[in-house]
């Protein structure tokens, strides 16, 4: 701490400045596809696969378009899929011993639609 008051963080993230408005995105953006490489993983409730973290670049106009001027947005992508039936006290679900020796990374591609979300930021969203 400092007289001034908190001393400053260092490190972390600090962000990009977004290369277009709300408004620009949600008019212009390309639906898409994104890969993913989803990886085992076991949760607190259960186990499946996951990708988090990391940063992709989309060009948020596609690959058609010059609307937005073929600029880049910067996203972090994740998805969670958990496997039925691997929460605590389910009777008929494997092992995650089983699990673990089997299971494999793989890949999947997402259609990948622009969408604001209810917290008023913006970006693509798949479901």
């Amino acid at each position: 701490e400092t007289a001034d008051g908190p001393a400053a963080k260092k490190g972390g993230f600090k962000g990009m400045d977004c290369p277009f408005s709300k408004s620009e995105f949600l008019t212009h953006a390309a639906h898409t596809t994104m890969t993913l490489e989803l990886e085992p993983k076991e949760f607190k409730t259960g186990y499946g696969y996951q990708k988090g973290g990391g940063i992709a670049k989309v060009e948020a106009d596609g690959p058609d378009s010059e609307k937005l001027g073929n600029k880049i947005a910067y996203v972090r992508p994740s998805c969670i899929a958990n496997i039925i039936g691997t929460a605590a006290g389910s009777k008929e679900k494997p092992t995650l011993e089983s699990f673990k020796k089997a299971a494999k990374a793989f890949s999947v591609t997402f259609d990948i639609w622009p969408v604001e979300f209810g917290t008023g930021s913006f970006g693509w969203m798949a479901h």
